[in-house]
């Protein structure tokens, strides 16, 4: 059993209580102006209820109903979370509806993990769905939700990596005052998700320029207009250096405590 604030809006794994109570030296963690405390490998669980609204008036009201986002980020003291549950809550109504009750857990954390291609995929292996947060060396947050599973991908067809996912993924930025731009696919064509190891790099959309492409040992990245998403660039110059990466995946269900 967790422990969970009455407000719903986070929950913390037992070890936090053995941590009050048997340490002598807790690590101090403030979370929304509160004082508590986790040791440095404890996990990080945030709560959120959100109310969802019918888009017009002729929705069924069996549309309009209350679920959870849960959001599980292990060490999350000694490696800080970009996907706050702030972001997740904003994003939430974006996602498949399938999704929007599940646990997502970080699978994958440049700080944490490493910058090699092949770890990250090894990693993300278990997700057919994914969340990518970027966070650049200015302070800019952006991403994307992917629909396919991080892999290289061919067709009986072609020799080379060619573009996979589907329409149900998005890209998305955050401005100076942490509202989020979500851009969808507009389905002129299907450049969902690209993922080139030989190149080490991966990218989403395409037809213009990249939508977003991480590369360089995930060090450096670029993003531009592309008929995918009609997008504009996620940042305003178009090029960023890389100071964060991680990726997210709906935890399986066979997993689930």
């Amino acid at each position: 059993m967790r422990m969970m604030k009455t407000s719903n809006i986070w929950l913390f794994p037992p070890s936090l209580i053995s941590a009050v109570k048997e340490r002598n030296t807790p690590t101090a963690f403030f979370y929304n102006s509160e004082k508590t405390t986790l040791e440095k490998n404890d996990e990080l669980i945030f709560s959120i209820s959100i109310k969802t609204e019918p888009e017009d008036e002729n929705d069924d009201e069996e549309e309009n109903e209350d679920y959870n986002l849960v959001l599980r980020v292990p060490d999350a003291v000694s490696c800080p979370t970009l996907l706050t549950y702030d972001l997740l809550s904003k994003l939430s109504s974006s996602l498949p509806r399938s999704l929007q009750s599940r646990t997502w857990e970080r699978s994958f954390c440049i700080a944490r993990d490493g910058d090699s291609i092949q770890h990250m995929l090894r990693l993300c292996q278990p997700y057919h769905q994914t969340l990518l947060v970027v966070q650049t060396t200015k302070g800019q947050v952006f991403g994307a939700f992917c629909t396919g599973k991080w892999q290289p991908f061919r067709t009986k067809t072609q020799n080379c990596n060619t573009y996979y996912g589907n329409g149900q993924s998005f890209l998305f930025a955050c401005d100076d005052n942490d509202d989020v731009e979500v851009y969808r696919w507009s389905g002129k064509n299907h450049y969902c998700q690209l993922c080139q190891v030989e190149q080490n790099r991966i990218a989403m959309g395409g037809e213009g320029d990249f939508g977003l492409i991480l590369e360089d040992n995930f060090s450096k990245g670029r993003t531009g207009y592309c008929a995918t998403y009609s997008n504009p660039p996620l940042v305003e110059d178009g090029h960023f250096e890389i100071a964060a990466l991680e990726i997210y995946g709906p935890r399986p269900f066979n997993l689930l405590s």
